[in-house]
């Protein structure tokens, strides 16, 4: 009589078992010998487990005689992801164009032991134009509960800081030119496009000086973006007394410094 087997999947699936001889070894019409058919039962997919082979007879007298074979079937091996890619960083601008492929999860095996599957990605994203995170996930589960999981992590990066436009730098100017003297505008860009556009115009913030002929003033232009990050230009601005001596032998009402 067969013993008990271990078999793989794709041996399982080629697995015949003959048919079994039975005797009383009597002679005569006292004999009784034949051969009988095996019945299987068990499992059939890759995820394995146990295949029963039944032989059974039952003579005239209704004496039976069983044997069973029991037969250890192995799963196949767990499949898994081919070609992940790996960890990213992105610009704002990249992520939002990004797309991800669909990835093949296999045993690499063939026959009743292949396990082979094409899974679409699943994206998160949790990002703003001021950067953040995304997490690309393939997942895939087989007949058997078993789960091949890929996490692709993409670190997301802020849309560029603007920087000032033609930066004005320490300049000197008259006593008189200071009476009619207007702080400029000062402009800023990040140069990028759509949504994804910092940009615009400030005037400055000018230290008060309760007179500033003689020293000077600063002008200070600064702004911070939805980001919070914050540029600042300051640039000083020297004013020249014109009053000397003979000027002021004219009255103090006649000057205006």
């Amino acid at each position: 009589a067969p013993t008990d087997l271990t078999l793989s999947v794709n041996e399982a699936a080629a697995f015949e078992a003959d048919s079994l001889s039975f005797t009383n070894n009597d002679r005569g019409s006292g004999l009784i010998a034949g051969k009988v058919q095996q019945t299987l039962s068990g499992p059939s997919d890759y995820c394995g487990g146990t295949i029963s082979v039944t032989w059974s007879f039952t003579d005239d007298c209704g004496h039976n005689i069983t044997h069973t074979q029991n037969i250890t079937v192995l799963p196949a091996p767990q499949a898994q992801f081919l070609n992940t890619p790996d960890d990213l960083n992105l610009t704002v601008q990249q992520a939002d164009n990004f797309s991800a492929p669909a990835l093949v999860c296999t045993n690499g095996l063939s026959g009743a032991a292949n396990i082979t599957a094409t899974v679409a990605p699943v994206i998160t994203r949790n990002y703003s134009s001021c950067g953040g995170s995304m997490t690309v996930n393939w997942s895939f589960t087989d007949n058997c509960g078993r789960k091949a999981e890929h996490t692709q992590n993409i670190s997301v990066t802020s849309t560029p800081i603007p920087n000032w436009i033609n930066p004005p730098q320490n300049t000197t100017i008259s006593c008189p030119d200071y009476q009619s003297y207007r702080s400029p505008e000062l402009s800023f860009s990040n140069n990028q496009n759509g949504s994804y556009n910092i940009s615009g115009t400030l005037t400055p913030q000018v230290q008060s000086i309760a007179d500033p002929c003689g020293s000077g003033f600063t002008e200070t232009w600064s702004y911070t973006d939805r980001c919070g990050r914050t540029i600042s230009h300051s640039r000083f601005v020297a004013v020249t007394p014109t009053c000397d001596d003979g000027i002021q032998n004219q009255g103090e009402e006649d000057i205006d410094c």
